[in-house]
């Protein structure tokens, strides 16, 4: 694999190598994926007392809220960034965007959303960011937006969320190949710049509560099958509508809270952080 020396005023961290790395609750037979991480986000290595299998990093991850998990070794790679600038960042802001194949990424060649890079040039309605390890990457420049975002609405987040419509279901997934409800909520925002927690309990627990009929495009809504335990959650989309990843319909999809289904698990609303 190609790497890139540091030079003065340069360092390395580590970070995630692939397009997303998956992130397990444990690192033995039997584990559950929590999270993933996207490619060049930095990790930091947390302390286990259990012993780990070989090949495996029990790692904290700042973009996601320092949420904890496991990852194989080879999903790290180190990462190159500048100690004596400060480059403006940009973040993917389209699920998929395909790129060739370069030295600096350890699978096929796509960048997910979310994923920031330092932004190093813009040429002719193309933009180049900086990979994890130094190297240049093309893109076009639509597929990009400044992090954090200068529009930063809830109904804006929506817009994002709405471009995995179709996707499927993925526990512990956030991104194009697979997604969970509160990764989706996730995502639309930390895209915008704005962290929420990962989880769909700890997003309920950090926002302002709003009732039904307040409730606008961008709000939060959230499910529970055993009060007061949330277990689900989605975006409002407009009058009795909502965005959500749902594993019983299978993916990204609209749904209507007014329906029985929905109505018996409905635990409530919370206003959108911006």
């Amino acid at each position: 694999m190609m790497t890139v020396a540091p030079t003065q005023g340069q360092r390395r961290a580590k970070g995630i190598g692939r397009s997303l790395a998956h992130v397990w609750s444990d690192c033995r037979e039997g584990r559950e994926r929590v999270t993933q991480g996207w490619l060049g986000s930095l990790v930091e290595f947390a302390d286990s007392l259990e012993i780990a299998e070989p090949g495996w990093r029990k790692i904290r991850l700042p973009d996601q809220g320092g949420y904890e998990g496991w990852v194989r070794e080879d999903d790290l790679v180190p990462v190159l960034f500048a100690t004596n600038k400060v480059l403006p960042l940009a973040v993917i802001a389209q699920p998929f965007i395909e790129i060739e194949r370069g030295g600096f990424l350890q699978d096929r060649g796509w960048l997910p959303m979310g994923a920031r890079f330092p932004l190093l040039d813009r040429k002719e309605g193309f933009v180049a960011l900086q990979m994890p390890q130094g190297t240049p990457c093309w893109i076009p420049e639509e597929a990009i937006r400044a992090w954090p975002s200068d529009v930063q609405t809830g109904e804006e987040a929506l817009l994002l969320a709405a471009k995995f419509l179709g996707r499927p279901y993925l526990w512990g997934g956030m991104g194009w190949p697979g997604i969970d409800c509160s990764g989706l909520v996730f995502i639309a925002f930390w895209t915008l710049g704005i962290m929420l927690p990962r989880d769909a309990k700890d997003q309920w627990a950090l926002l302002e509560a709003v009732d039904e009929a307040n409730a606008r495009p961008g709000d939060l809504i959230f499910f529970s099958r055993r009060p007061p335990l949330v277990d689900h959650v989605g975006l409002v989309a407009g009058k009795g509508v909502f965005l959500h990843a749902s594993s019983s319909l299978g993916g990204v999809a609209y749904s209507d809270w007014r329906e029985q289904r929905w109505r018996e698990r409905l635990f409530g609303f919370r206003r959108s952080p911006v």
